[in-house]
């Protein structure tokens, strides 16, 4: 996974109105989502469009950027998925083979 910034244009020790909008809004993602960035690592699943990954030890964040409401598909883990959550609350459907790993809305 490749690494990000953010770059904000202060002048004379200003700091624009969008840049502290934009600030803001990433400090209230991170509240909710700084345990799958913090301490991370690059994970198994390349990022693409639709989604990216982080890890560390032996636990794997996807963040599911773009979702379409079909099932995502990703590659096999060598390991057995032993539980799942979403940070965000809510839940997801996993299913895991051999060959692919199934992530889903769960349907209540």
């Amino acid at each position: 996974m490749s690494s990000s910034c953010l770059f904000c244009r202060i002048v004379a020790g200003e700091i624009p109105a969008a840049s502290v909008e934009r600030l803001a809004a990433i400090g209230q993602w991170m509240q909710v989502n700084g345990e799958s960035i913090y301490g991370t690592r690059g994970g198994p699943f390349k990022p693409n469009r639709q989604l990216a990954s982080t890890r560390r030890e032996n636990t794997v964040y996807v963040h599911v950027l773009k979702w379409d409401g079909e099932p995502i598909s990703l590659p096999a883990l060598p390991k057995k998925i032993v539980a799942h959550s979403v940070l965000t609350g809510g839940t997801a459907a996993v299913k895991q083979d051999e060959a692919q790993l199934l992530v889903a809305k769960a349907t209540v």
